[in-house]
């Protein structure tokens, strides 16, 4: 068995040069925000705000995986979650390309270390599943036995709710403006932004479940970035990590002191509503800092991941 696991760890990260940072506020928020977040506060935290120049519409994406499995898995966490590629993806390890597209980031962007261990996610010629092979359309069951056409069609709502202050502008209001997009990936570097997910490999049969832990650690700057340059200094007052199931937790530390500065933990469901089904992974728990303990550090300024 093999599951595939993202391994990131969100910054809300505040600039405190407005003037240099205005082309930020052209606005996009979320990123990979799925099933595993759904107990996630994505609220700014006290203070900040995500500032966008003159707002001409809001466009949600949503991305909806039916896991009403007819060939019967009989599985109590579907598996169709971490979407397997199928024999109907077209996968050309000549051209890198899945179903006749170069997926974004490309393949051979693991840090050395999942190189090394040959991790499947890491190289196209290896790629068992994962979001690569999840494209809109797809099927995630072989359809060669299973007759689609006659399935029956569900049909999904999803709501997208964003708080707002109209009327008056961002900079008179007092509040900080928060960068959503710094995040770490555990499968980067220094030297490379990441692949963004990873497998997880089977432990020895016989293996106790106390001793099947699989670890894995990387450092990279605070800002996500391999600019080594840009030593711009930031406030982080919140962090949470993203992880799929199996997931136990993501820590990031200052690599200079050793600080520990967030342990993002995984929460599991116990029940059968929505939102806390049993066995599946329904949230992280996030880290907020508020006044002389939010951490201020430069996008450079370097952080060890530790993901398990």
């Amino acid at each position: 068995l093999l599951m595939n696991m993202m391994g990131m760890m969100d910054k809300g990260i505040y600039y405190d040069d407005l003037a240099k940072k205005l082309e930020k506020y052209k606005g996009g928020f979320g990123g990979g925000a799925g099933a595993e977040m759904r107990n996630v506060n994505n609220s700014a935290p006290e203070g900040y705000a995500y500032f966008i120049s003159s707002p001409e519409q809001w466009t949600p994406l949503f991305h909806f995986i039916n896991t009403k499995n007819p060939e019967g898995d009989n599985v109590e966490v579907s598996e169709l979650l971490e979407c397997p590629c199928t024999p109907q993806r077209d996968i050309n390890v000549e051209n890198g390309t899945v179903d006749g597209w170069v997926p974004f980031p490309p393949f051979g962007t693991c840090n050395a270390e999942f190189e090394e261990d040959e991790n499947p996610s890491c190289e196209l010629s290896t790629y068992q599943g994962g979001w690569r092979c999840c494209e809109e359309g797809v099927f995630l069951i072989d359809t060669d036995k299973t007759d689609t056409e006659n399935l029956p069609v569900d049909t999904v709502f999803g709501t997208f709710s964003i708080t707002y202050i109209d009327g008056v502008d961002a900079e008179d209001t007092g509040l900080k403006a928060l960068d959503g997009s710094a995040a770490g990936d555990l499968t980067g570097s220094l030297m490379t932004n990441g692949n963004i997910e990873f497998d997880v490999p089977q432990c020895a049969p016989g293996t106790a479940p106390e001793d099947c832990v699989f670890e894995m650690s990387t450092v990279q700057r605070v800002g996500g970035s391999i600019n080594a340059t840009d030593d711009e200094l930031l406030e982080i007052p919140y962090m949470v990590a993203h992880l799929h199931y199996g997931g136990i937790d993501f820590s990031t530390y200052d690599n200079s002191t050793g600080e520990l500065l967030c342990t993002s933990k995984a929460i599991y469901g116990n029940g059968t509503e929505p939102g806390n089904e049993n066995g599946y992974l329904v949230g992280m728990t996030p880290c907020y800092f508020e006044g002389d303990d939010v951490p201020v550090m430069r996008k450079n300024d370097l952080v060890r991941h530790v993901a398990r």
